[in-house]
């Protein structure tokens, strides 16, 4: 009489595990560490490499911008699209040069958002632009009159 598998056919199969995040030697991580340990998918990591390198990317857009509001905006973009591409890295150059190549594509695709909304808001007809007034010219017995 054959043996039935000591085995239940209902369970999952085991998932692969990931392997695991390396830990720092003399508490400081290589670049290729970092990245590693990225795409194993610690947040931790990504924190510190994030930190590593958010000041000297700042730096470079600002030379580029001068205007804050833009700079931290496309810093803030050019993190999310390191995170998302990490796994793209190849060690072709620094991992510095390679955040630096995506913080300039940022930068150049914002210019060119910038380029189209001046050039399709100088073709619009004057009179379909309406001024937009800040309620701060107003006094506020006058600002409070508007809100009723």
């Amino acid at each position: 009489m054959p043996t039935e598998p000591d085995f239940d056919s209902r369970q999952k199969p085991k998932q692969a595990r990931k392997p695991a995040a390396p830990e720092a030697v003399g508490g400081v991580l290589s670049d290729e560490d970092l990245v590693a340990g990225i795409v194993c998918g610690s947040e931790e990591l990504f924190n510190e490499l994030y930190d590593r390198y958010f000041r000297r990317v700042y730096g470079f857009v600002y030379n580029r911008f001068g205007n804050r509001a833009d700079v931290e905006e496309i810093v803030q973009e050019t993190f999310t699209a390191v995170f998302e591409s990490i796994g793209n890295f190849r060690s072709q150059s620094s991992l510095l040069s390679w955040i630096f190549g995506i913080a300039r594509n940022t930068a150049n695709n914002h210019l060119r958002r910038d380029k189209v909304r001046d050039e399709r808001t100088s073709q619009t007809e004057p009179e379909f632009v309406q001024a937009v007034y800040s309620m701060a010219t107003y006094s506020p017995e006058d600002q409070l009159e508007m809100r009723r």
